[in-house]
């Protein structure tokens, strides 16, 4: 599913390289992911306890706070945990007015719709 979503967006790209409110719109819907409702659970058991407070629920899964209070301190670099470079990172390279102004002075004249 991803290889065929990379593949459509790039051709969607192709076509669309001449015309940029194509492009931002394609941006848009390759980055912005729908937002779903978060549906809270309506109690939760702590050592045969039922909660039912959602402050008291929040409490109970925000516990990273006294789990790191027990970790030990380490030298290790962050790169010993990391087992292969994402291939679906993107990256852009610096651009300067230069750059800007002979990209658009390509383009053709269009009026907005």
């Amino acid at each position: 599913m991803r290889q065929a979503k990379a593949v459509y967006y790039q051709e969607a790209f192709n076509l669309a390289k001449n015309n940029i409110k194509q492009t931002w719109t394609l941006l848009t819907s390759a980055i912005i992911r729908k937002h779903y409702q978060i549906e809270l659970p309506e109690y939760c058991k702590q050592n045969n306890i039922t909660i039912t407070d959602k402050n008291e629920i929040a409490d109970q899964f925000n516990t990273g706070n006294k789990i790191s209070d027990n970790v030990p301190p380490s030298d290790d670099n962050f790169h010993k945990y990391l087992n292969r470079p994402n291939n679906y990172s993107i990256y852009f390279d610096p651009v300067d007015i230069s750059d800007i102004i002979e990209i658009t002075s390509k383009l053709k004249t269009k009026t907005s719709q």
